[in-house]
């Protein structure tokens, strides 16, 4: 029985496009494209993402790469619009999921950093998942080795005030990379694919959830 499900933001709870960061990037202030094509492969990015830079020094590093005078709030902006809607077919499930008598547990688990979380709530994802666990802040990314053995053993009992086995925790993850990982993990896993709720509905009608 599933007693925790774990929802990731972008591409499940949420709709992002990667591309419309670089076109703010270049279109509102300027940045060659070649520069802003390469945003989110910047290995400054993954540390951010990890929680090892913080926001000031990411943006200081970011400007004297490219050479610009770009603001902080300029930067987040760019960086925000790539999340742009909330998928309503998850945000549907997830409320289905909560008139039940006795449902699981759900919040999310999503590689992000600050203006992603910013923008997030903005489009109301507060109002949907209480309770996120979050790169920036945990310091690893949901790929990296024991992360979710560790959100099962540590984050878990944690935030839900419950002690869960692997097997009754369930991610809804867009990559295969993570979904990967949490089922090695012994974890249950469901790869999403954005804007395709029915796959998944069916998948927690099987699980009982629904």
């Amino acid at each position: 029985m599933l007693r925790v499900i774990l929802f990731d933001l972008g591409d499940v709870l949420t709709l992002a496009d990667t591309q419309r960061t670089p076109e703010v990037f270049t279109l509102r202030f300027g940045i060659s494209r070649l520069l802003s094509e390469c945003y989110f492969d910047r290995p400054d990015y993954m540390a951010l993402a990890r929680g090892q830079v913080d926001w000031d020094s990411y943006c200081q590093r970011l400007r004297e790469e490219w050479g610009v005078g770009i603001s902080n709030d300029e930067i987040c902006e760019a960086h925000a619009a790539h999340v742009y809607a909330l998928d309503t077919g998850v945000t549907d499930l997830i409320r289905d999921i909560l008139t039940k008598p006795v449902p699981p547990e759900v919040g999310g688990a999503t590689n992000t950093v600050h203006p992603q979380w910013t923008r997030n709530i903005t489009l109301g994802v507060e109002d949907h998942l209480s309770r996120v666990w979050r790169s920036d802040t945990q310091g690893a990314l949901k790929g990296d080795e024991g992360v979710f053995a560790r959100i099962v053993t540590d984050w878990i009992p944690c935030e839900f005030r419950i002690v869960v086995a692997p097997e009754e925790v369930l991610i809804v993850d867009d990559s295969q990379a993570n979904c990967a990982a949490a089922r090695e993990a012994g974890l249950v896993a469901f790869q999403y694919t954005p804007c395709k709720p029915w796959p998944l509905e069916e998948f927690l009608r099987g699980c009982g959830v629904l």
